[in-house]
C-alpha cells in the first residue's frame, strides 16, 4: 500500500487562500470555500492536484496550481 502524506493547514495556507479567495471573487468566478482550502495547501507543498472536480480548472488559473483534471 502507498503511502499518504498528510499536509498542515497553518498561516501560510490560510494566507494563500486569502489571496485565492480575493482573485476569484474579483474575477467573478467563485468557487467552494473547501476547494480553495484544498488548493492553498497543495499550492503551499508544491505539489499536484488530481481530481475530478472541474472548478480546480478556474482556480489553477488563478493561483497557478498544478492540476490533473481526470
Amino acid at each position: 500500500m502507498e503511502r499518504f502524506i498528510i499536509y498542515p493547514f497553518n498561516v501560510k495556507e490560510a494566507d494563500l487562500a486569502s489571496e485565492i479567495y480575493l482573485k476569484l471573487s474579483s474575477s467573478g468566478k467563485m468557487k467552494s470555500e473547501i476547494d480553495i482550502l484544498i488548493a492553498s495547501i497543495v499550492k503551499s507543498n508544491d505539489e499536484v492536484l488530481v481530481a475530478l472536480d472541474k472548478d480546480f480548472y478556474d482556480i489553477s488559473k488563478i493561483a497557478d496550481l498544478k492540476v490533473i483534471n481526470l
